[in-house]
């Protein structure tokens, strides 16, 4: 992954900065022990939290700013940049349970580019304050099948295309993570369905081209042609009809 670093103004000049035995905050009671500048901590330093956290890192201005690593009372750690007491730049989220973000942080939320992964999923692609938004790559680790395309607010929307386990292959709108608006399913059987789409089934008007060559255009419900159809047969010759639940009731040829 291409890393694209903050830079911060971390004033490195030790010849002012002064160590101090470990200091005890009264209202906190956490314990620094590290480098001061008029008061407050600068430079390197360490410093530890009632409930068992530590940060290890830079400091400017009494704040943690510039490269660290904070360790949660509960074993997840981060480590990365900061600015002014906040992940923020390029850092990596480790959780205790084996759960990872590595990539770009702003104000302690996934923002920018980022891969995360989790037991049963990796996605790599752009994040908007801690949800999977813009363009990624989904990829379901139990059947390798994968989505590629748009998200918005955490979930697959707008154009895309997913890849299934099977070797189908659907490429247009989504809505929720559903097919939905105008798509293209492509089966392994052969068949291609073209149009649109509902709550992830063929619904509205839509064309099928079949192995043997015959092509169907005309209305479908829940995944079957329902209503006016046309059938182009591979000899070229047309006929018109009405469909219910897949099957022709009224043939025209």
């Amino acid at each position: 992954m291409k890393k694209n670093p903050y830079k911060y103004a971390v004033n490195n000049d030790h010849r002012y900065l002064i160590k101090l035995p470990p200091y005890k905050f009264f209202k906190t009671d956490a314990v620094y022990k590290g480098q001061w500048l008029n008061g407050k901590r600068q430079g390197r330093g360490l410093q530890f939290w009632v409930d068992g956290s530590i940060y290890q890192g830079e400091w400017e201005d009494d704040m943690a700013n510039g490269n660290g690593r904070l360790i949660h009372c509960d074993g997840d750690f981060y480590q990365g940049q900061w600015l002014k007491d906040r992940a923020q730049g390029f850092g990596i989220f480790i959780h205790q349970d084996g759960q990872k973000y590595e990539g770009e942080w702003l104000e302690d939320k996934q923002h920018g580019y980022g891969k995360e992964e989790n037991y049963d999923f990796i996605y790599e692609g752009q994040f908007c304050y801690g949800k999977k938004h813009g363009k990624g790559k989904l990829i379901w680790k139990e059947d390798g099948s994968y989505y590629e395309g748009e998200f918005q607010d955490g979930v697959v929307q707008g154009e895309g295309v997913h890849f299934f386990k099977n070797g189908s292959k659907y490429e247009g709108q989504w809505v929720n993570y559903k097919m939905q608006g105008f798509g293209k399913f492509q089966n392994t059987n052969g068949k291609i369905y073209t149009g649109n789409f509902k709550n992830g089934v063929k619904c509205g008007y839509g064309e099928m081209v079949y192995p043997d060559g015959k092509i169907y255009k005309g209305e479908w419900k829940d995944n079957k042609q329902n209503g006016q159809g046309l059938v182009i047969l591979q000899d070229g010759r047309t006929g018109k009809g009405i469909w219910k639940d897949g099957k022709i009731i009224n043939e025209e040829f």
